[in-house]
């Protein structure tokens, strides 16, 4: 698992990276404003039957490009479902969350790209420390309503998963 987070702004990204040959995995999608990207791919129907990364993101919409970020390292690494001819595709289901109102004054004029979700594929460790990951830096000041610093306390894994997807690997 990796992260990558940008204090000033209030929004990040983390990434569980799959064992080489990928992992199986399932979500369940609530809510009526999720973002999200390949979670087909989670479909037990679906044609392809191992994922190799999950990323959970802020920056709502925005967010989801982040994405291409873990493929290229993926790719970068010959990890991926193999198409023939045409190489490998990395399959990375991804969520997103608005956290635009988190930053302070609430400007949304940043969010997680393809360049930062890479860094946190960089970062990825095996060793995972629980716990809460990071304090935005004003939270005091921001008097936020506790659900949201609440979130924000537990990390970006933990924020992503309680407001847009569950996920089982």
């Amino acid at each position: 698992m990796g992260h990558w987070t940008d204090l000033e702004r209030a929004t990040g990204c983390s990434v569980v990276l799959g064992p080489e040959g990928g992992m199986r995995a399932a979500c369940a999608v609530r809510g009526r404003a999720t973002g999200t990207r390949e979670i087909d791919a989670l479909n037990p129907r679906h044609l392809v039957d191992r994922i190799d990364a999950i990323l959970l993101t802020g920056g709502s919409a925005y967010g989801l490009g982040a994405a291409d970020g873990v493929m290229r390292w993926l790719r970068e690494r010959g990890r991926g479902l193999p198409v023939g001819s045409a190489g490998i595709v990395p399959i990375v289901p991804t969520a997103v969350i608005f956290d635009f109102d988190l930053a302070p004054g609430g400007k949304a004029d940043r969010w997680p790209t393809a360049d930062d979700a890479y860094r946190a594929c960089t970062a990825a460790s095996a060793d995972v420390a629980e716990g809460r990951a990071r304090e935005p830096p004003s939270a005091r000041r921001w008097g936020r309503a506790p659900l949201r610093r609440a979130a924000w306390e537990a990390g970006p894994r933990a924020a992503a998963t309680s407001s847009s997807a569950r996920w089982w690997c």
